[in-house]
Order: C-alpha cells, then structure tokens, then sequence
C-alpha cells in the first residue's frame, strides 16, 4: 500500500503547482497528518521575490536586441522570456495560494531558486 507519506519533494511543471498540491491535500490517505511538502524553484530566479513577473514593452524590445547582438534567433529569444514570465507569475500565485490556505503554514526559503516548504 502506498502512502501515507511524510514528506513529499515537488519539482515539476511549476505552472501545474497548484494542481499537484491540491490533490495531495485532497487525496484521502496519501498524507500523514504531520506530512511535510517541499516544492522546489518557487522563486523562479529571483523574478517571485522581485515581483518581476511581467514583461514592459522596453523589455521586450532589449530582449530582441540583445538577441540580435549576439547572434541569436530574436523570436525564440522573446518566447524563452515570455515563456520564463509565464512560469514566475505562475508561482507567485501559487505562493500566494499557499499563503491563504488554513490546511498548511508555508515557509519559503530562498535558497537557490527558493523552497517552500
């Protein structure tokens, strides 16, 4: 038989956090009562403990011309940040989920790209 489990360490798709914890809370028997759950990379490089989450137009364009200058394909180069942005706003809302959710008592740690715990 699998579970309960004590301690559950997440590193997947960051934007589908939301969804993963929501069903290990919500799936009856997987957790112990005490269980820990550790997501990984929850402040995306920074951008979450920023609040650089989205993309000014300017920024846009210094992508492109960065990409330029360095020889390399602009359009894949703006969807790489938008793609990066896309996933930081992504965990500042589930950061924010956990912060309102009375079932848990989140802690980020900003160790590297952020744990929270």
């Amino acid at each position: 038989k699998d579970g309960p489990f004590d301690l559950v360490y997440v590193d997947c798709d960051k934007k589908g956090y939301a969804a993963v914890f929501d069903a290990l809370l919500d799936t009856p028997g997987l957790l112990s009562s005490n269980a820990c759950l550790v997501f990984d990379n929850t402040l995306w490089k920074g951008r979450v403990a920023e609040g650089t989450t989205g993309m000014s137009p300017s920024e846009e364009e210094a992508i492109l011309a960065e990409a330029e200058l360095n020889g390399d394909d602009p359009k894949r180069a703006l969807k790489a940040a938008r793609r990066d942005r896309a996933v930081a706003q992504a965990l500042h809302e589930f950061n924010v989920k956990l912060r309102k959710d009375t079932r848990v008592d989140p802690l980020v740690l900003p160790l590297r790209d952020g744990l929270t715990v």
